[in-house]
């Protein structure tokens, strides 16, 4: 997944975030929580803060009442039944002038609940 939000210090290009858990398997149906750290260093000079981070299922919003932040790097997203995700969850900033941009995104792959139930005759 690209990152589009970036910081540039002395030449170097630093992320200004992540999502955990990094491309997780998951059953389908199963409940499902991902946070995103924002790195301390983007805080300050990006003026960002978890409160801002917009959660999205590709490149559709995710309703605000299954986030929430955590503390002023971290927001948490749940999804109670994974059958409704897709590929890419990004967590993204309104930035100043609030203009949306993406911190980062993960790849989500829904797999069978038990598995011999995977198994195709």
């Amino acid at each position: 997944m690209q990152l589009f939000f970036f910081l540039v210090s002395g030449g170097l290009v630093q992320s200004c975030g992540h999502i955990i858990p990094e491309s997780p398997v998951l059953a389908l149906g199963s409940n499902f929580t991902a946070l995103c750290i924002l790195n301390e260093s983007c805080l300050d000079f990006g003026n960002i803060y978890a409160n801002q981070i917009i959660w999205k299922i590709k490149n559709r919003v995710v309703p605000k009442e299954q986030y929430h932040e955590i503390n002023r790097t971290v927001s948490s997203v749940t999804f109670n039944d994974t059958s409704a995700l897709a590929t890419p969850l990004t967590c993204n900033i309104l930035a100043d002038g609030q203009i949306e941009q993406n911190i980062y995104g993960i790849t989500v792959t829904i797999g069978c609940k038990y598995h011999f139930s995977c198994i195709l005759f």
